[in-house]
């Protein structure tokens, strides 16, 4: 098993601050993260209220970092049981 093997690939939304200082609104871009499974503190299921109210999960880690993964909660876990 390589080292990035144990990362999950999980879809995120990520915005321009600059962008959204000058225009006043955030415009969100599709993107993704690695993570490492065995550094999730706890996810609970919850809803964008700046992207149309949409079902995510959201995630912290140990080290107290907390992120959406734009996928619902069953979703997520199945990607976490299938180990990637």
């Amino acid at each position: 098993m390589a080292f990035t093997d144990r990362f999950l690939k999980v879809p995120i939304k990520i915005y321009d601050r600059a962008q959204a200082e000058v225009m006043g609104k955030a415009e969100y871009e599709d993107s993704w993260m690695k993570i490492n499974p065995f550094e999730i503190s706890h996810y609970k299921p919850t809803e964008d209220k700046e992207n149309d109210n949409q079902i995510c999960t959201y995630v912290m880690m140990k080290q107290g970092d907390g992120f959406f993964v734009y996928l619902s909660p069953d979703e997520f876990e199945k990607l976490l049981n299938s180990n990637g």
